[in-house]
């Protein structure tokens, strides 16, 4: 038995004449045991002597026989698995449904993609990019057909499809990256559904909505507490910044020491980028908050050694909140002159994704080598930094849930899920002293 994709397309000509014995070429299209025919417009007015076995006979008719080669050859080199019958392939070469043979998921994504660049902050339009790279690597790799858009045809995309292409992305990346390239990929093809749905009656609906598989919520929140560090080694980093200023990290010893090189700036590059990984410890800013101009204006308190670092997220648009004392405000106001790259966030909160990639670069060879320095077995990163920051506002400090959130710019659940939450010993602690003022205010009534 042949397979869907195993039928050619077929083409033959045959004559057919009218009353007066004169004749017109007929193109006939034959594919998965349907047949049809259209004129092809070319006369033969001499059917006895000028017609043999599905052409021209005479040299005369060079040009009559190129023009149906050349109609052979187009016809047969479409690509049987986007039709189910002659008469779609016939319609498609006639150009009564030329549009759809382009209303596939790529075609999809690509207009969608078209009218998100006009919405979107430029820093995103990498990770849409990406995305759809992803499902382009995917086809290939499978060696699928791009999935058709239109729901009666044979090679349309269905939820099926839809789940086997997310697997493939978890079992080749992580959860997280998969739920973020399903949803740009859902995102893109409702813009597109939404602005053709009345044009194209049959269109498929979003069968890559809701795909998101997440974790556990205990699991996430355990998780994230794993990532903080001990405020032990912020201690150390604190003393070992001062002595490896001239140092670089050898990798091919896995080791510290002294570069032979190193000059006034190499210098004061690694003090800028220590005084930086300080003030992450102490703020819990991300790292794309260093790109703006603004990151390092401070306001005053009433107070007079009390601070306030305040601005937009980047990546959010919330304004975050952040008292520092006079010792942090001391080692912002050091940075700003010799932060080691240029702002790279406009106004609008925007940024280009290769201008953070190259201070981040910077800034991960030198947590590499901070990481060394200090004997510490994991990653260094600064994403780790505001997770240890929000569990030692929330755990060492006392603060409740909803202040470490306005401070880090988040609200309460993505701070509980994905940054801090309360230790056991905290909740002992709370519990004992909740306990200790219900008792006392208890034997002052009595």
């Amino acid at each position: 038995m042949k397979l869907f994709n195993q039928f050619p397309i077929k083409v033959s000509f045959y004559l057919k004449k009218n009353e007066r014995g004169k004749a017109v070429v007929y193109c006939k299209i034959s594919l998965r045991g349907t047949q049809t025919a259209f004129s092809t417009g070319i006369r033969c007015e001499d059917p006895e002597r000028h017609w043999r076995v599905g052409a021209f006979e005479v040299r005369n008719f060079n040009d009559e026989n190129f023009q149906l080669q050349s109609i052979r050859k187009e016809i047969e080199s479409l690509d049987s698995n986007l039709f189910r019958n002659a008469d779609e392939v016939k319609r498609i070469f006639l150009g009564e449904e030329q549009e759809k043979m382009k209303l596939t998921i790529l075609h999809a994504l690509h207009w969608g993609f078209k009218q998100k660049i006009r919405k979107v902050k430029r820093s995103h339009v990498g990770n849409i990019e990406s995305a759809i790279k992803k499902f382009e690597k995917y086809l290939e790799i499978k060696n699928i057909q791009d999935w058709s858009v239109i729901s009666d045809h044979p090679h349309k995309v269905t939820r099926v499809k839809v789940i086997e292409y997310y697997n493939w992305m978890c079992d080749n990346g992580s959860q997280s990256s998969a739920n973020t390239n399903i949803g740009i990929v859902s995102a893109l093809y409702k813009t597109y559904y939404k602005a053709h749905q009345d044009s194209i009656s049959d269109l498929v609906m979003n069968v890559f909505s809701e795909m998101q598989e997440h974790g556990d919520k205990q699991d996430c929140i355990e998780e994230a507490i794993g990532r903080r560090i001990e405020w032990k080694y912020i201690e150390k980093i604190e003393k070992a910044r001062h002595e490896i200023l001239d140092c670089i990290f050898d990798k091919k010893i896995n080791t510290v020491r002294k570069s032979q090189r190193a000059s006034d700036q190499f210098i004061q590059k690694n003090h800028a980028l220590g005084l930086l990984t300080m003030i992450i410890a102490n703020t819990g800013l991300s790292f794309v908050e260093f790109g703006k101009a603004d990151v390092f204006d401070i306001s005053r308190t009433i107070k007079k050694d009390e601070f306030l670092l305040s601005s937009r997220r980047v990546k959010t648009g919330k304004r975050y909140r952040i008292p520092i004392d006079a010792n942090v405000a001391k080692m912002i106001k050091e940075l700003n002159p010799i932060m080691p790259w240029k702002p790279y966030v406009n106004a609008k909160r925007d940024y280009d994704l290769k201008d953070k990639a190259r201070a981040y670069r910077m800034y991960r060879y030198y947590l590499d080598l901070l990481a060394e320095a200090i004997e510490y077995k994991e990653k260094l990163t600064p994403h780790r930094f505001r997770h240890t920051f929000a569990m030692r506002q929330l755990n060492d400090k006392g603060l409740n849930l909803e202040t470490v959130a306005e401070m880090l710019g988040d609200t309460i659940k993505t701070t509980s899920e994905n940054y801090a939450s309360y230790t056991d010993k905290t909740i002992q602690e709370n519990y004992n002293k909740q306990t200790t003022k219900h008792s006392e205010m208890l034997l002052r009534q009595s």
